[in-house]
């Protein structure tokens, strides 16, 4: 079902692109320029869905959590400059490894990044974002914080439901967390959130480490 919502969510989205390089006036720009945004919408729904549903099946393989980080900020890098959040990494020195799909370890980073980003909107400053890796014996930590409003006691326990979401119509599909949930469980890991009002919050994913 997925796919078949994507694939003529991407030729709208096509057709939206190819229509703004003509000259048009500036209302016709403007929902032009909404129908691109909101086809982009629909592809980022179904690509939640799909990583919700594939949780726990793909191929593994010994993956350094750090190199995820900075593959992970590099594509995202663009988008949190303008958004004016910056970014710290305190990445452990020696080198956390987890056996994991390299491309789902991602994307539970990614999950993690884009809820800070989304908390971190509702504060005029600063803006900040703080990824931490570490590694024992037998676990690798990887910890993601930001300096958002933080989450309401009666709320914090919803967070990984499905579908639930605290955000605005249309800023928010409620999977990003539960998917994160989903992935963190496949690889047979814990991950909890600690949260103060007016301080922010931090998620904190536990793994086995690689040859534990």
């Amino acid at each position: 079902m997925a796919h078949e919502i994507n694939n003529p969510a991407a030729i709208i989205s096509g057709f939206a692109q190819t229509m703004m390089l003509d000259e048009m006036k500036v209302d016709h720009r403007e929902m032009v320029t909404m129908i691109y945004d909101e086809a982009g919408r629909i592809g980022k729904i179904t690509q939640n869905l799909l990583a919700f549903a594939r949780a726990g099946t793909p191929e593994r393989a010994l993956v350094d959590v750090n190199d995820v980080v900075k593959r992970t900020l590099a594509l995202r890098a663009y988008h949190l400059t303008t958004l004016n959040i910056a970014v710290e990494t305190v990445l452990g020195a020696d080198g956390p490894r987890v056996w994991a799909n390299g491309s789902q370890l991602q994307q539970l980073l990614l999950n993690l990044l884009i809820n800070g980003e989304q908390a971190l909107l509702a504060v005029e400053g600063p803006r900040r974002i703080i990824i931490r890796t570490r590694a024992s014996e037998t676990e690798v930590f990887l910890d993601v914080e930001d300096t958002g409003p933080g989450v309401p006691p009666e709320i914090r326990a919803k967070i990984f439901d499905p579908f639930f979401t605290t955000k605005p119509p249309g800023s928010g599909t409620g999977l990003g967390l539960s998917i994160v949930q989903e992935l963190v469980a496949s690889l047979k890991g814990t991950v909890r959130v600690e949260s103060e009002i007016g301080r922010g919050t931090r998620v904190a994913v536990s793994l086995q480490a690689g040859g534990a």
